[in-house]
């Protein structure tokens, strides 16, 4: 049995059940819905040419379901993306439970789910009186599992309830009653930080001591070393990138140029896009600054993190056209690439500065030799200069109906 409970299909099945798709037998919806949710999400794709009523379920209800139990959050944000389709009378394609989707992300710490949430405006206290949740916390305290807890405090869930019946019941685990010490060594000095173990996960005395640590400049080259000793403590760094909380370590992480920083902070993050968006002037600054002074690493870290340009604010994409116009004429290419992978529009330079970019297409069609001009296809100066723009982003399925 697959995971959720239905049965895999093998190929030669695969291909019967195909050749029973493609033929006007089935005609019942319910059943036609049973029999293709013992696929796999990658089985169900590989469907082709099937009629209609299979189209409709198959896209309709399998899929996003399939998808959901198999937690890709690609697809699933694909479909909560999708606000109506033609074949359901302007309704929407698929009602999603977010506090399903919350709970079940938050029961596998996947902290991918749980970022899809947060990205559309989700109020995760809407479950934080959940059974489960209750009970996942009260197995955590049991077995001594830190790093649990501290996921369920990165989505502000209160188990203080929990921690005082299983104190009073005497089912707290030994491990968590016990002082913990976390010890960083530096040349010529040593850290030492040691508290008792359910108190690392407890409300703010991370954040307290990493705001000690930023208070002075001579201190912020020991942040990282600091902050990836609580995470190794069992600490989650979403309690941390949070607007409320941490969020400016993001800032100091890209401006470091460190990849082990960014990623120690952005892996369990959760409220990246809030945080993205608390700290947007001062991440634009960013922006302009590393574009300035070639600074690439910075502007790649930005592109890792999932930070994206105001594209719709004309304001925005002016600040660049000036230096961008420049790399272009100079065919300094390396700029212009990641900025538009940064969400820079390169269409939106040349509309905004038609005089001096005919121009220079044109100088440099002039300037090509005779025989590249005749050549069949587009020049390599066209080439790259497409190339730095973003490709429309690939339908995610392609089942044709018959």
């Amino acid at each position: 049995m697959r995971p959720g409970g239905t049965a895999r299909i093998c190929m030669p099945a695969l291909n019967l059940l195909h050749d029973l798709a493609a033929t006007k037998v089935m005609k019942e919806e319910g059943l036609t819905f049973c029999i293709l949710m013992c696929l796999s999400l990658r089985e169900a794709c590989l469907l082709r040419a099937v009629q209609r009523l299979f189209l409709r379920v198959l896209k309709g209800r399998v899929v996003p379901l399939l998808a959901l139990n198999e937690r890709n959050w690609k697809i699933v944000s694909h479909y909560m993306n999708v606000s109506a389709d033609i074949f359901f009378q302007g309704q929407p394609r698929f009602e999603y439970s977010y506090d399903a989707i919350c709970v079940e992300a938050a029961l596998h710490l996947d902290f991918e789910g749980l970022r899809v949430l947060a990205r559309r405006g989700y109020n995760f206290t809407a479950v934080h009186g959940h059974p489960r949740l209750l009970a996942f916390a009260r197995e955590a305290l049991r077995s001594g599992r830190l790093s649990h807890l501290s996921a369920l405090r990165a989505l502000e869930f209160d188990y203080s309830s929990v921690v005082a019946a299983c104190a009073a019941a005497g089912e707290m685990s030994e491990q968590l009653q016990l002082d913990r010490t976390v010890a960083i060594d530096f040349l010529g000095s040593r850290l030492v930080f040691r508290r008792p173990a359910l108190e690392f996960t407890g409300r703010d005395y991370i954040e307290q001591e990493i705001a000690a640590l930023c208070a002075s400049r001579e201190g912020l080259f020991r942040v990282p070393f600091v902050l990836a000793s609580f995470l190794r403590a069992g600490a989650c760094s979403g309690c941390l990138v949070r607007p409320d909380s941490c969020g400016y370590l993001l800032l100091l992480a890209l401006a470091s140029e460190s990849f082990n920083f960014v990623y120690l902070l952005i892996k369990e993050a959760i409220h990246l896009e809030a945080v993205f968006e608390c700290y947007r002037v001062q991440l634009l600054q960013l922006v302009v600054r590393a574009l300035e002074h070639r600074r690439f690493v910075a502007l790649d870290l930005l592109c890792f993190c999932g930070y994206s340009l105001e594209c719709s604010s004309a304001d925005v994409q002016n600040k660049f056209d000036s230096q961008l116009l420049g790399c272009l004429l100079d065919e300094d290419f390396a700029p212009v690439e990641r900025m538009c992978r940064l969400g820079f529009s390169l269409r939106g330079l040349a509309e905004r500065n038609e005089a001096e970019f005919s121009a220079y297409v044109q100088s440099r069609l002039e300037a090509m030799p005779q025989a590249a001009k005749t050549r069949v296809g587009s020049t390599p100066f066209v080439e790259v200069v497409a190339g730095t723009q973003k490709p429309p982003p690939p339908r995610l399925f392609f089942f044709r109906g018959s």
